[in-house]
């Protein structure tokens, strides 16, 4: 009797039981939509930009936003805000790499 709908009488209450129902339970929809999610992409950076984002300093790195979001983290990379905007100016990332990503800004 596989995914067929049951049901059930307990203390005078009937108590419906099957796969129809529990797939539109709260918990099966946060996770149907957690599915449906498109993985954050790093984006090429526009050279005249004095300041980068994450995702945009993580394509000059070829690395993920989660490792510039750790750079940041530590300090290695020097950030500002912009209302909610996380920004690291273009200097900052340019002797990143000349330093050969130690972290060490001169």
């Amino acid at each position: 009797m596989r995914g067929a709908i049951r049901s059930v009488f307990i203390a005078g209450f009937i108590f419906v039981l099957g796969n129809s129902l529990s797939d539109n339970s709260p918990s099966n929809r946060r996770r149907k939509n957690s599915r449906l999610r498109k993985p954050v992409v790093a984006q090429k950076p526009n050279p005249d930009r004095l300041a980068y984002n994450v995702n945009e300093v993580a394509f000059v790195l070829n690395c993920s936003p989660n490792t510039v979001w750790g750079l940041v983290g530590d300090g290695s990379l020097a950030s500002f805000k912009v209302n909610r905007r996380r920004l690291i100016s273009r200097d900052v990332v340019e002797k990143f790499m000349a330093n050969g990503g130690t972290g060490e800004v001169v």
